[in-house]
């Protein structure tokens, strides 16, 4: 199945997910190769709801099993990397798996535990206001 990433003239159009998992007083992150610290995830796939997505990305990453899968958050986030601008509507799930102190998935990415203080080094920035107690919306302009 095809990533929805569709190309259009101004740019390109992203639909993505997220797994806000936490452990004690920590959050579980992934570090891209282009040094982004995000949340794990990624791109949902022609034909897959949101939760589908985000349990193969879970699955994918940290070879876990999403548990208690709950949308927490929307983002629609507006940016420009590597010279394209993107708009993209982040869908934050929180996520329960089973705690290890390291994850190894199958696609390069590294995943660590971050202590919350430090949420605010998270991209997209706006991911420190979201609230895992509540539904959150959020509009995120630039990188």
């Amino acid at each position: 199945m095809t990533d929805l990433t569709i190309d259009i003239r101004e740019g390109k159009m992203n639909i993505r997910v997220a797994a806000w998992i936490e452990h004690e007083d920590m959050i579980l992150c992934s570090t891209f190769p282009d040094s982004f610290t995000s949340l794990p995830g990624g791109r949902v796939k022609f034909g897959e709801t949101t939760t589908q997505a985000l349990i193969r990305e879970i699955q994918e990453e940290l070879t876990a099993t999403a548990q208690n899968v709950r949308l927490i958050a929307i983002i629609e986030n507006f940016f420009t990397y590597q010279a394209v601008n993107y708009h993209e509507y982040l869908y934050v799930y929180k996520v329960n798996i089973i705690y290890q102190s390291e994850y190894y998935g199958d696609d390069g990415q590294v995943c660590h535990w971050l202590p919350k203080q430090h949420i605010t080094t998270l991209y997209p920035t706006s991911l420190n206001k979201v609230d895992p107690a509540t539904f959150t919306h959020l509009v995120h302009k630039g990188m």
